[in-house]
């Protein structure tokens, strides 16, 4: 499979589940079978200094907005090749220490406690990961409490990992749904 494949059928997935809705899917890497409500593009974590953007800090694959608050609600980070606590990391603290999510055509969002980041690596040992992968969810997650950031006000940081894309799919829609139902939403991915 290509860089980025497996990605482009999580957006396609959530493009077609979510056409119908006030929601709008934002991808880093190009799909030629997504709906209208999907826009491609970069999705960063940037930081601010004197009131001027000046850095990225992280790239994230997608992201889901409710169109209608102008809100994140998912923002999502799938690693296709590796399960490194190093990059883990990496994901999570790049993207909790900016200011703002900024998206392609010079969108830019803030974050707020509805947003949930799913960090889902992908684990290519023959060894079971779950209590490596648990100890730094719940670091992560008393860590995140520490800092004084704008995108540090996320509700809760989901790290994961998975075998196959089945398996990715079936942990991306059950950590969404259960979103989705916390904050109120009539929508359900099957």
């Amino acid at each position: 499979m290509s860089r980025g494949e497996i990605t482009s059928h999580i957006a396609e997935y959530l493009s077609k589940e979510l056409s119908d809705s006030n929601f709008i899917v934002y991808c880093a890497h190009k799909s030629k079978k997504v709906d209208q409500n999907t826009i491609f593009g970069k999705i960063k974590s940037q930081l601010l200094t004197n009131n001027i953007l000046e850095m990225d800090l992280s790239e994230l694959d997608l992201a889901i907005i409710d169109q209608s608050k102008k809100q994140i609600l998912v923002l999502i980070e799938i690693e296709e090749t590796t399960n490194k606590p190093k990059v883990l990391f990496g994901d999570v603290f790049a993207t909790l220490f900016g200011e703002m999510i900024y998206i392609s055509g010079n969108q830019r969002f803030q974050i707020d406690n509805q947003a949930i980041m799913m960090i889902m690596a992908h684990n290519n040992k023959e060894y079971d990961e779950d209590s490596r992968i648990n100890f730094i969810n719940r670091e992560v997650n008393k860590l995140k409490s520490n800092i004084n950031t704008a995108n540090a006000r996320l509700d809760r940081i989901i790290i994961d990992c998975y075998k196959d894309e089945k398996e990715l799919l079936s942990k991306v829609k059950e950590n969404i749904n259960r979103q989705f139902n916390k904050l109120g939403y009539k929508i359900a991915l099957h």
